[in-house]
């Protein structure tokens, strides 16, 4: 693990070597001191370091790594590829635990008293090995999450047994009236049917269901078994098959936690902060990385990949941790320090969320805009003051970092936070003024623009993106400013803060969604596969299928699917695992089945080094490939581990039979759920997914529409259902890549991928034209003066309805994704969707900037004849006029909030640095313009529509 500036680091770049040795300080320094030097050997040094190389960078926070966690990190090649090195960590942490666990099964019988009687007693068996190998995860709050489920589902299936053999404590048997039978019959498929339409994990369902139909197998069985209700006269704990499962899956389940804790914990919670470090590291420096990029004379094709790299990557780790800060909730079950932590980190995962979204703004708007010489000239002289905002808002974040991490705010820690409030405040400030001073003396001022080419081109192509970058700047540093008071607030009310509690709800969501059509469906086509393959085993066909056999159901549960095109997939997988499983594991125990120690040791190294790399595949690989991996693995290993063993110079018999009877258990199963599907077709996933784009296009139809109507003075609420929309179509879109197609043309996955790709840019538009227009940039607040004042003149609100046209134009091109022959796609030849906005949009853009300066003019008249521009209490201009009382019409109102934002220069607002109605018309105007129409241009390119 080799941070960026260290020695290892600069070894694999020699050209560094002297930025190294500049950073080499003191590890136990504080937090902020660290950031101050190494920003400053960064000027130095005079070169930034690529993300790339310290994907896994320094801890500015002073969180430090262990000597022994550094060791094994070293050991599994960490400084080359840190996600190799996790995977191949777990492996071999389950490895070695799959050795100890079985050593009864490895060390022949008669070596060890009480390996053998430990063996004999029943509650140890193999099936200890396959729980472990299921439930051993990258963390102890995943694992224990997992064990959960486990756990709950196999209590749900016990407690129903255990009440079936209430009512009939010996089952069915030769004597036993037909209607015991039947009543058992009922009692199963009510219960499969409860479990399958219930809101429980798929775990939970797959535990559940499996566990239950082996011990309803044996209750339809004639005959005695183990199987009673407790403390009934026949219940022998000891021999009790439900009180063996219980012990064996206890013994699973705490082998399993303690693979994750030995011989060092890996918590889901350390990941977090880890995570919460990283993304806080990278995000003052990809502001930095934009501010250079705009800051250069012309456009560089490599620092726009690499802006582009780093944001893909960082919103990859932005959604790891939040997944990881739900799982550390299983390491301290939402009491203690850790809880106040998690609380802390769901409060700055919103805000990097939010932070990310401004830095997606500007990246939406500068992909496929150049600039010209004014540009250059505002950006050289706005840069150093860029900077200086961004320094203070890392200075900022990194304080409450600390604080977070500690899980306490203290005394020192709030002096600290509210210096650095203040900071902020001042650095924004100081950009605001300089930033207006800058536009004004390049000749932008609003009152001298009189010619509408003017007004038009140079202004709005040419500074749009000075513009969007310090608008969304500003907006960073307000959702940072808002962080920090929050953190300073839940030192005294910590119920301020998120609950973070992931899983206390568990037994209310039990009904939630249980009626939909997608939850009926699926309950309904699983219900029908799983009992008509407990009805093939139960009984049974000629030599083929043995009767009694649970086995084939069993399989049914594991192999349900959503969707057609992936429930073939999983069969096949299925098939590939089984099949290498059982005959890798046969052939090793064949070679190694002697009892002598060399064959001993042989079989054992086999083992470890087979499920190593199992278990390697299944964390690192696809999601169809983990599942091959998995079976694969479970079956091979417990092949090997039979616990038998041929004595020196004799012959161990290999169960070819049963392999087999085990494979066409497995293609029966595959078989039933793909008839089952037809019968009860869902629906493609293609049509789901081409729904699911369409919704989102709702959405943001719906958004657009609130935030241009003059009538509603409020500002759309923040939540998450825009991006779950587009999350929901971009998973629909693998699912649609491999269902089949038959007789229609290949799905467009590439062109899908890159719609909802442009969907997130649209969502992060939307975002910024909502935040620039609210009141102290509040979601769900009022509309801000400004924005209502602009409704009310003729040219802006044709502006939004202009782009909601091209959003319904956009809109109705999405149904190419439901155009499935080779035929031309009609909509092409309609002229509505090909038309070009960009005439249009500029003529509305210049009678707007034309009508402002006319309001202007008039404000300029009535100033001259005696009104007057006083300051109010925070700072903006107001015309005496308005305090006396005098009203006016919209017109009048509009010029006035004009004059008092270019008066005033908001030196001492609030919120922001919308520095006149010009920032507002661009951001309304240009900044959403660009995704519409490259989103069109890749279709015709790409989809060959054209």
């Amino acid at each position: 693990w080799a941070p960026v500036g260290s020695a290892a680091a600069a070894a694999r770049h020699p050209r560094r070597r002297a930025c190294a040795a500049t950073r080499k300080r003191p590890r136990r320094r504080g937090g902020l001191l660290r950031l101050q030097m190494r920003r400053q050997a960064d000027e130095e040094c005079g070169d930034r370091l690529p993300l790339l190389v310290g994907a896994q960078g320094e801890a500015k926070t002073g969180r430090q790594m262990g000597g022994f966690k550094l060791a094994i990190r070293k050991l599994c090649l960490h400084d080359f590829n840190p996600v190799f090195a996790l995977n191949a960590e777990l492996a071999l942490r389950s490895g070695i635990g799959l050795i100890l666990l079985g050593l009864p099964f490895l060390i022949p019988h008669g070596t060890f008293a009480f390996l053998d009687a430990f063996s004999a007693s029943g509650v140890y068996s193999v099936s200890v090995v396959t729980f472990y190998m299921l439930n051993v995860n990258r963390t102890l709050g995943e694992t224990l999450s997992s064990i959960a489920g486990c756990l709950r589902g196999l209590a749900f299936a016990l407690l129903n047994k255990w009440v079936l053999r209430l009512m009939f404590p010996d089952g069915v048997t030769d004597d036993s009236p037909a209607y015991v039978f039947w009543i058992g019959i009922v009692f199963g498929t009510v219960f499969v049917t409860a479990t399958m339409l219930l809101n429980l994990n798929s775990a939970t369902k797959i535990v559940s269901v499996s566990a239950f139909l082996g011990w309803w197998m044996l209750f339809l069985e004639p005959g005695s078994d183990s199987f009673h209700f407790p403390f009934a006269p026949h219940w022998d704990p000891w021999q009790d098959t439900g009180v063996r499962v219980i012990v064996t899956t206890c013994i699973g389940a705490i082998l399993a936690i303690g693979g994750c804790l030995l011989p060092y914990p890996l918590l889901a919670l350390d990941n977090a902060k880890d995570g919460a470090d990283e993304l806080v590291s990278q995000m003052a420096s990809i502001w930095r990385l934009l501010v250079e990029y705009l800051n250069s004379d012309h456009l560089q094709a490599y620092s726009q990949d690499r802006i582009y790299r780093n944001l893909r990557r960082l919103e990859t780790l932005s959604d790891d941790m939040e997944s990881q800060i739900d799982s550390a909730w299983w390491e301290c079950f939402g009491f203690g320090r850790k809880q106040r932590i998690r609380r802390k980190l769901r409060r700055l995962d919103k805000t990097i969320q939010d932070s990310y979204d401004c830095i997606y703004s500007v990246w939406g708007a500068l992909e496929q805009v150049e600039w010209g010489s004014k540009h250059a000239d505002l950006m050289h002289k706005v840069a150093p003051h860029l900077k200086g905002l961004i320094d203070a808002g890392e200075s900022l974040v990194y304080t409450c970092l600390m604080a977070v991490l500690n899980g306490v705010v203290t005394d020192g820690d709030e002096k600290r936070i509210l210096e650095m409030i203040e900071k902020v405040s001042l650095a924004e400030r100081v950009l605001c003024d300089n930033f207006r001073q800058s536009r004004s003396s390049l000749g932008r001022s609003l009152s001298g623009m009189v010619s509408e080419e003017e007004l038009g081109m140079q202004y709005v192509d040419e500074l749009a993106l000075p513009h969007a970058l310090v608008f969304n700047l500003s907006a960073w540093a307000h959702v940072l400013t808002d962080f920090a008071e929050g953190m300073v607030k839940a030192k005294s009310d910590p119920e301020s803060l998120p609950k973070a509690d992931a899983h206390h709800r568990f037994w209310m969501q039990l009904t939630e969604g249980v009626w939909s059509f997608d939850n009926r469906n699926h309950a309904l086509r699983a219900t029908v596969s799983v009992l008509i393959s407990f009805g093939i085993g139960l009984v049974g066909f000629q030599d083929l299928v043995t009767s009694y056999n649970a086995g084939i159901a069993g399989t049914c549960v594991v192999l349900l699917s959503s969707f057609t095109g992936s429930a073939i997939v999983k069969n096949l997988g299925r098939v590939q695992g089984v099949v290498l499983g059982m005959v890798f594991g046969q052939i090793v125990k064949k070679i190694f089945g002697s009892c002598i120690w060399e064959s001993v040791l042989a079989l054992g190294l086999s083992v470890f080094a087979y499920s190593v790399l199992m278990v390697f595949v299944v964390h690192s690989g696809s999601q169809g490939v983990s599942y091959v991996g998995t079976l694969a693995a479970i079956l091979g290993v417990q092949n090997m581990l039979t616990g038998t063993c041929a004595a020196p110079g004799g012959d161990l018999a290999i169960d070819k039979s049963g392999s087999y009877d085990t494979i066409t258990c497995n293609v029966i199963a595959c078989s039933v759920i793909v008839l089952v599907d037809l019968l009860f077709y869902p629906g493609r996933a293609a049509s789901y997914a081409a729904d699911r784009l369409n919704g989102c296009f709702l959405q943001l139809e719906g958004a657009l529409s609130q935030h241009f109507d003059k009538k509603d003075d409020k500002i759309r609420e923040r939540n998450n259902d825009f991006f779950k929309a587009i999350t929901a179509a971009e998973s629909l879109n693998d699912e649609a890549s491999v269902e089949p197609r038959f007789w229609r043309i290949p799905w467009k996955q590439a062109v899908f991928a890159k719609t909802t790709r442009f969907m997130h840019n649209m969502r992060c538009d939307m975002r910024s034209l909502e935040c620039c227009m609210a009141d102290n940039f509040a979601f769900g607040g009022r509309k801000h003066k400004v924005m209502q004042a602009l409704l009310n003149t003729k040219s802006f609100p044709l502006l939004g309805e202009q782009l909601k046209q091209k959003v319904a134009i956009v809109k109705s091109l999405c149904t190419v994704f439901q155009h499935e022959s080779a035929a031309r796609f009609a909509l092409l030849d309609d002229e509505t969707v090909v038309q070009q906005f960009r005439d249009q949009n500029q003529k509305l853009f210049n009678e707007l900037l034309s009508e402002l300066v006319g309001l202007e003019a008039a404000v300029d008249q009535h100033h001259h004849a005696g009104g007057h521009i006083v300051p109010d209490h925070d700072g903006v201009g107001r015309d005496q006029s308005d305090v006396q009382g005098v009203a006016g019409d919209p017109a009048s109102d509009l010029a006035r909030l004009l004059r008092q934002l270019l008066c005033a220069a908001l030196a001492r607002a609030p919120r922001g640095v919308v520095c006149s109605l010009r920032l507002a018309a661009q951001l309304s105007g240009a900044m959403c313009r660009y995704p519409f129409w490259s989103l069109r241009r890749s279709w015709a390119t790409d989809a060959g529509c054209a």
